[in-house]
């Protein structure tokens, strides 16, 4: 672990985690006009330590290039602009690197490709499942701590890591974080232009229970200092970035579900969504809201939708400018409204009513206003957008059925497995469509040759 000075924990617990789904929505021209918004009232307040220097100097906060290197930290698919990794599972715990050629239109395993040369399995040993993939300026890997591996008595294979990852090497370099500290599998993971990534993790260990740590990883090092540790009793995750840090959203903690208050905590979890100060632990209230709201951040943009009102809402989380985005989109009889994550550039709010039997989508370009009732049920309910190419998505396009013994012996993608039928298995068929084709449901599909199981 890199030395690093530790900034002091906040005083009062904050109020939150975030519920941050995406949205879309559309907007006429007179609701359009940008208002300066004031937080709402909350009961956060960050102090510092009783037992912090009155005089110490505040560390000086930078203001470099943001990026986002995975938006979901739940997610196994990374995308870059010559095409996506994702990994493929043994039973075993090991994994292999799958890569999805954008120019080529194949879908293979290069680190099995290369290792063939030498007799090499080419795979990466220790994963069990729990990983998640990053771009930074190269491949990371976030290898969960496994209790599989824990089971095994693995040791460090079984702790939560940070891998760095070459197509043709292998792994190349790791950051492993100690036994208590176990990486959030929720958020997003932010970077600042291939120097250092960002990331939450939960330290195990404190006897008041889960607390959640704001953890920095020098690249070049591979090395890991934490910068912050947050209020313990609360969940806190990474939901985008302002000039000076990440946008934190901290929500109150569930207790077990067999727990007699969980009902009554989940229907009134309350959310911040603040700024905070990257070394100077410094934090400003962007928002906060109660259980139910639908909300999404993309970058520095929080998103929410108002129900009393039925307008959708952007603010700036730098500035804090706010102002109505769309109106009149809602459906008089719908039950649940939802802002999914954003898409080529679109806000996409859905409204569903029915029980969720009917459904209404839209997008709204946050620049122009424009709004769109796209077409994509047209494509199927098995068409699922995995990454984002400037022109075209990388797709799960529909179904195939392969041998079962090739699937037990290379393994899997996760979740990509479905039913059964003798001595076969479905797996996923992959291609590219072209935005526009998406957009308006059409089934023009660009197939992805699968070079691991076979066409």
């Amino acid at each position: 672990m890199k030395s690093h000075n530790r900034l002091p924990a906040a005083g009062l617990c904050l109020l939150i985690g975030c519920a941050l789904l995406a949205g879309c929505s559309r907007s006429n021209s007179e609701s359009r006009s940008i208002i300066m918004a004031a937080p709402p009232a909350s009961t956060y307040r960050a102090e510092e330590d009783a037992d912090s220097a009155e005089n110490a100097p505040v560390p000086e906060d930078p203001a470099p290039s943001w990026q986002v290197a995975s938006r979901n930290l739940g997610s196994v698919y990374t995308g870059t602009e010559a095409g996506c990794y994702t990994l493929l599972n043994h039973t075993d715990g090991s994994a292999e690197l799958v890569f999805f050629d954008y120019e080529a239109l194949t879908m293979s395993t290069p680190l099995r490709d290369e290792a063939a040369q030498n007799g090499a399995t080419g795979s990466l040993p220790g994963i069990y499942g729990g990983a998640t993939l990053a771009w930074a300026d190269g491949l990371y890997l976030f290898n969960q701590r496994s209790t599989d591996g824990l089971m095994a008595g693995l040791g460090e294979e079984a702790q939560a890591s940070v891998l760095r990852v070459d197509s043709e090497k292998g792994i190349t370099a790791s950051a492993v974080l100690p036994m208590n500290l176990s990486i959030r599998q929720s958020g997003i993971v932010l970077g600042d232009g291939g120097a250092h990534l960002y990331f939450i993790a939960e330290d195990n260990a404190p006897e008041e229970g889960v607390q959640d740590v704001l953890i920095e990883l020098d690249c070049a090092a591979m090395e890991y200092a934490e910068l912050y540790r947050f209020d313990i009793g609360y969940e806190h995750t990474i939901e985008g970035y302002w000039e000076n840090g990440p946008l934190i959203c901290a929500t109150t903690a569930l207790p077990a579900t067999d727990d007699p208050s969980f009902n009554d905590i989940w229907s009134n979890r309350a959310y911040i969504l603040y700024k905070h100060g990257l070394y100077s632990g410094s934090r400003e209230v962007v928002m906060s809201w109660s259980q139910g709201l639908p909300t999404n951040v993309h970058n520095n943009m929080l998103y929410y939708f108002q129900p009393e009102d039925g307008n959708l809402y952007a603010q700036n989380a730098d500035t804090g400018e706010a102002g109505v985005l769309a109106s009149g989109l809602a459906p008089e009889d719908y039950i649940v409204a939802q802002i999914q994550p954003m898409l080529d550039g679109l806000v996409r709010l859905q409204f569903s009513t029915n029980q969720g039997r009917t459904i209404f989508n839209y997008t709204i370009n946050p620049d122009t206003s424009e709004v769109g009732q796209p077409s994509t049920k047209d494509l199927g309910d098995n068409v699922s957008v995995l990454a984002e190419a400037p022109a075209f998505f990388l797709v799960r396009s529909g179904d195939k059925w392969v041998n079962k013994d090739l699937v037990d012996q290379s393994g899997s993608i996760p979740g990509t497995v479905g039913g059964t039928s003798g001595n076969f298995v479905s797996l996923p068929e992959y291609a590219l469509i072209a935005k526009a084709d998406y957009w308006a449901g059409n089934r023009q599909f660009t197939p992805v040759s699968d070079l691991i199981y076979g066409d």
